[in-house]
Order: structure tokens, then sequence, then C-alpha cells
């Protein structure tokens, strides 16, 4: 995945916020389709311009919002769950990550 856009750092929105934004734009657009693996966070990272934490919150964000959960391979990878919703049934593992605190994981 080839990832050519990057956050406006002079913006008023914060950085992670701009990801956030993107990448749910991505996901609804269905440029990212359900089960996508995601790069690693290091690599977003890298692509977006930004620390790894920055990419660390916004997934927490996502996550929350039931756009992502966490693989369940040993790379603890994150893939995109549903277009817009956060139903376990919709999720390709039949479950969501709704609200984990996924930094200890890692």
């Amino acid at each position: 995945m080839f990832i050519e856009w990057r956050p406006n750092r002079p913006s008023n929105i914060s950085l992670h916020q701009q990801i956030v934004d993107w990448m749910k734009q991505q996901i609804t657009q269905g440029e990212w389709p359900v089960a996508t693996k995601l790069p690693s966070q290091r690599s977003l990272a890298d692509s977006f311009g930004v620390n790894r934490s920055t990419i660390i919150t916004a997934m927490d964000e996502l996550i929350a919002d039931g756009l992502l959960e966490l693989g369940l391979d040993l790379a603890h990878s994150f893939r995109i769950t549903h277009g817009m919703c956060s139903s376990p049934a919709n999720s390709p593992t039949g479950k969501t990550m709704s609200g984990m605190a996924f930094m200890n994981l890692i």
C-alpha cells in the first residue's frame, strides 16, 4: 500500500485528527476495503512524516470508532473492519476491538 498523502502541519487541526479524517475517507470511499491489512505503525509514521505516537493515537481513535481492529496474527497488524459500522456481525472476525487500549500489545 503506497500512501502519498501527508497531513498539513500549519493547520489548526491536530496531526492525529487529520490522519484519522483521511483514513476514514479512504475507508468510506472504498479505497481501503474491509479486511485490508494496513502497513505497520512505523511504516505509516514514515509515510505521513509524523511520530509513531501520532499514529498510535489516530489508530486508537479508529479502533474506538469500530473502523479498525487488531489482527489476530503475531505481528499485531491492523485491518479495516467495516466502512462505517462497529457491528461485530459485519467484522471479518466476528468481533471488534472498540475502545481497546492497544499500546501494550505492540
